[in-house]
């Protein structure tokens, strides 16, 4: 086939008919045989399959509703046959006794697996976050201590230095070396007389 056949609109229009043909042939066959089973309400009530189906679901129904009712008989049953035929009882002693050593084995090897586990990368975990606090610690000390001696010995000599003055200006006031008051204190002084006036 050549490209001009291959990308010509006839193509196109051959393809597209013969996949309609084959969709209206598959139309046609599900018509067939739903005109055999179906009515216009839906499935024939009479059909055995329908019938199937619908006590199937029933019965599905009914074991998730009430699965209490199904599972009595069972264990009954199962009980009736473990206490009355001996050698059913002995088998499953025996697979219990053999299998003991080997789950005993397997739990404590999951057991002692899930704490090596647990042990290893717990403490990959603390010394993770150590070394991670410990390079802060590395930085934030040096600074907390460095601004902690700051703030204390700003404080100390600022009261210290305003202790003083106050005590020098009292000394030179009562030993007569200072006569008028300070400025501050003159305006201070103002203030007050304003105020009572």
């Amino acid at each position: 086939m050549s490209e001009e056949q291959l990308y010509s609109n006839d193509n196109e229009k051959y393809y597209y008919d013969d996949f309609q043909e084959r969709e209206d042939k598959v139309n046609e066959a599900l018509n067939n045989f739903s005109q055999r089973s179906f009515t216009q309400r839906g499935i024939v009530k009479e059909s055995l399959v329908y019938n199937l189906l619908e006590t199937a679901m029933d019965k599905g129904r009914e074991i998730f509703q009430h699965p209490r009712d199904y599972s009595k008989p069972i264990i009954k049953s199962v009980r009736y046959v473990w206490n009355n035929f001996p050698p059913l009882s002995w088998f499953g002693y025996g697979v219990a006794v053999l299998n003991v050593i080997p789950l005993a084995i397997l739990i404590t090897f999951l057991i002692g697996t899930l704490t090596l586990v647990l042990f290893v990368s717990g403490m990959g975990i603390l010394l993770a976050e150590g070394f991670f606090v410990g390079i802060g610690l590395l930085f934030f000390v040096p600074v907390a201590l460095f601004l902690t001696f700051s703030a204390i010995s700003t404080t100390f000599f600022t009261v210290s230095i305003w202790s003083v003055y106050k005590m020098a200006v009292y000394i030179l006031h009562n030993i007569g070396l200072l006569g008028g008051d300070t400025l501050y204190d003159e305006q201070k002084q103002q203030k007050i007389q304003e105020e009572e006036e």
